[in-house]
């Protein structure tokens, strides 16, 4: 059995989940006390004040929630959290969604600004060697498996994720990287954004009354594709008066 939890708080130390002002909410910033926990950093209260609240708990820096029976489950990093349009978004939960795609080998989110949401999603991605996937496709394919706050709004592709000597993406590198120019004609317009190709259009036959003649069909017929005055003699493809 693999356990999917880090577990309940030993005896002697209390362990809570709340919003960024102090509010029970998950899921929200693990917080901590007991005997356990420490005073603070050396020779850096500043630090310290930003890490202990003067109750005694200890604002982790994690993003968890906790089950009924008091487990604890870490989904992401404090700091790695932006908020789109007043909603949280946790990059975890958007890069666990971007990884179930058959295509995506390595994904990573984080927040990037934008002037009308505040932040919005930038995900960058490794593909399959040889895959047919592009950053459009993966667009696409997010818009049906996500809410629409948390569809990445660019996704560029890499051939693999800045990590450090420990295996962690190194996201802050990610956020200074500078955004790629996008191609421009020659006119110096955007260039046209990739959409479905319409059905081929069929136009319906026009219906228009034959004006009737002693030799022609009865007044009542109708022809698909005849206009002008009725020819004199039987008209061909209608039934003879």
């Amino acid at each position: 059995m693999i356990a999917s939890t880090s577990g309940r708080a030993i005896p002697g130390t209390e362990v809570r989940v709340a919003d960024t002002d102090g509010t029970p909410r998950p899921p929200g910033e693990v917080l901590v006390r007991g005997f356990t926990v420490m005073r603070g950093y050396d020779d850096d209260p500043r630090g310290t004040a930003e890490a202990n609240c003067p109750d005694g708990w200890l604002r982790t820096g994690d993003v968890g929630v906790l089950d009924p029976s008091g487990n604890l489950r870490i989904t992401d990093r404090l700091k790695d959290m932006f908020i789109v349009g007043g909603f949280n978004a946790y990059p975890a939960e958007r890069e666990r969604r971007l990884l179930t795609h058959p295509h995506v080998t390595e994904a990573t989110v984080i927040g990037v600004p934008d002037p009308r949401l505040g932040e919005v999603a930038k995900a960058y991605v490794v593909p399959r060697p040889g895959s047919p996937l592009t950053p459009e496709t993966l667009t696409t394919w997010s818009r049906h498996e996500m809410a629409n706050y948390n569809i990445p709004r660019s996704v560029p592709f890499l051939p693999s994720l800045p990590r450090n000597a420990s295996g962690k993406v190194l996201k802050e590198e990610l956020r200074t990287r500078p955004c790629p120019p996008r191609k421009r004609t020659r006119q110096g317009a955007e260039p046209p954004q990739a959409r479905p190709l319409d059905p081929p259009f069929t136009p319906r036959p026009r219906r228009l009354p034959l004006r009737a003649a002693a030799a022609d069909p009865p007044s009542g017929w109708w022809l698909t594709c005849c206009s002008g005055p009725a020819p004199a003699g039987p008209v061909r493809g209608c039934p003879a008066s």
